[in-house]
């Protein structure tokens, strides 16, 4: 008897024991102790249509928190459907936030209605972390990581004998064989994304600089001094010259489900895209009967610079996650929880696994993106998107609006000139 009463001793003792353990972990991660008893629904705003990652992950966060539901809802009119929840309180303890809108002024309620983020960020880039920052206060955290490149068809590179290309000459060389195969190698989603993958270029090689603020000053001054923006802009234009683009382009009804299901058919090696768009494939290989029957091995890799994949410039801008600062006091620190468990380990393996996205997570990478993890980590430039690095947001900005504006046969300079107009004018 004495022995079973020192066993059930030893086992309440180990219970209490790990009890306590994921009490502190708990208390550590969101500032109080947490009760999994606790029973509310935490209300996530957003712009996309659906998030089935968000809630595979609530699933997962269910197991420590049974009786806490996750809704997410997409608002309408985002930005005064937002502005309305914020007034009445009602529906909303989490929402999602745009880089770009951390810089102006017009949409300063965003910030004004966050909360000021305390939580462990220790697994998010500190140089990510800081897009997220305003004024010296964490407004946003970085949920998923942005960035344009090519969904590439490895298996029709393959019968050509064509490896993924890695630099600009050895894309070419692929178009080039390809076309002489009578195959018009890309198929352009969305003409932004082609000009994009080719700018992108610019960032990359002023990040890269020991003058960055200097040459991102004189850019944005009009001046292409270093002759980085001619290089990008002869690099489009001898895309465009070479009669690349597949004339189905023309056709397409989106940008994302109709590019994906294009690329589906399987004669199609390159699409300039981004990963916010890439991350659709998955659930569309099953709609297409073309994939279906003859499946094949597709990837997606960053855009190239002058150095190949030696690094990748993260553009960013998918999902920030704010906490609205007129939540309950005693809800509260489950809401922490909430966001906490997603920029962690378990929470963002699960984000990146269901949306096939690379996330913030420094920790968790994506099959679908491993180029991420060969990378060293000062080899990943995150592009300045917050008022503490003006310099490069604004450079940023002007490279998306010269992606807008280019047109055959015009000079860097004439770009320039119109882009810098056209911010101006906004």
């Amino acid at each position: 008897m004495k022995k079973r009463f020192t066993a059930l001793a030893l086992c309440v003792m180990l219970i209490l024991s790990l009890c306590a353990r994921s009490e502190k972990k708990t208390e550590a991660k969101t500032g109080s102790a947490l009760s999994e008893d606790y029973s509310t629904s935490i209300y996530v705003c957003g712009t996309w249509g659906n998030f089935e990652a968000l809630d595979a992950a609530a699933q997962l966060f269910n197991k420590e928190f049974p009786n806490i539901q996750v809704v997410y809802e997409q608002l309408g009119n985002y930005g005064s459907d937002l502005n309305n929840r914020f007034a009445s309180g009602e529906n909303v303890d989490i929402y999602t936030t745009d880089w770009l809108l951390s810089n102006d002024e017009r949409y300063s309620y965003y910030t004004d209605n966050a909360l000021e983020l305390d939580l462990d960020f220790s697994s998010v880039d500190e140089r990510y972390l800081q897009t997220g920052l305003v004024d010296g206060k964490q407004f946003a955290v970085p949920i998923y990581a942005h960035s344009y490149g090519l969904m590439v068809n490895e298996d029709l590179l393959a019968k050509y004998n064509l490896s993924v290309p890695a630099d600009f000459d050895e894309f070419i060389n692929c178009c080039d064989t390809l076309k002489n195969g009578g195959i018009y190698p890309v198929l352009e989603a969305d003409r932004l994304f082609t000009t994009q993958f080719f700018l992108s270029n610019v960032l990359s090689d002023v990040l890269r600089s020991d003058k960055a603020e200097e040459q991102a000053e004189a850019i944005l001054n009009g001046k292409d001094s270093e002759g980085y923006l001619a290089e990008s802009l002869s690099m489009l234009e001898n895309v465009y010259n070479s009669d690349y683009i597949h004339p189905d382009s023309a056709s397409l009804e989106d940008n994302y489900n109709s590019a994906i299901m294009r690329f589906f058919e399987g004669d199609i090696a390159f699409v300039p895209f981004n990963t916010s768009n890439f991350s659709g494939t998955k659930k569309r290989e099953a709609k297409s009967e073309n994939f279906s029957a003859e499946p094949f091995k597709y990837s997606f890799v960053p855009a190239f610079s002058n150095d190949g994949y030696g690094h990748v410039v993260q553009q960013l801008g998918t999902v920030y996650m704010s906490i609205f600062d007129g939540v309950e006091e005693e809800k509260l620190p489950y809401v922490k929880a909430f966001l906490q468990f997603l920029i962690d380990d378990e929470g963002s393996a699960e984000l990146a696994r269901v949306k096939n996205m690379p996330t913030s997570n420094m920790n968790t990478g994506c099959k679908e993106f491993p180029y991420l993890d060969k990378l060293e980590k000062d080899d990943i430039y995150y592009v300045g998107m917050n008022r503490e690095n003006d310099t490069m947001l604004r450079l940023n900005q002007l490279v998306r609006a010269a992606s807008l504006c280019i047109e055959p046969g015009k000079s860097a300079e004439n770009l320039l000139e119109e882009s810098i107009d056209s911010l101006s004018r906004e």
